[in-house]
């Protein structure tokens, strides 16, 4: 569970750190349920401080998407030989 963590540590040069906390929040929340995910059982998962409120006003807001993809990047695991094509078992 602490990979999703350090992963979107990555995410700190292209959002605020209270997105990013928000997001390791959620993220972890999601990991310990089971069952229906929903908003409430998101935000009953959650640690203390967090509320249904937050995890709404989270979803509202625009990110630079691209900023977060060039952030993550770097740090994605991407095979050495290429990408994977679409048939399965064959490289590119």
């Amino acid at each position: 569970m602490i990979e999703i963590v350090a992963f979107l540590a990555c995410l700190y040069p292209a959002l605020s750190r209270t997105t990013v906390e928000q997001l390791n929040c959620i993220a972890m929340a999601i990991q310990a349920m089971t069952g229906r995910i929903t908003m409430l059982g998101i935000s009953r998962w959650t640690d203390a401080g967090d509320s249904y409120h937050n995890g709404a006003t989270l979803f509202q807001h625009r990110y630079p998407l691209g900023n977060m993809f060039l952030a993550l990047l770097p740090h994605a695991s991407i095979p050495p030989e290429g990408g994977i094509s679409h048939k399965r078992g064959t490289n590119v």
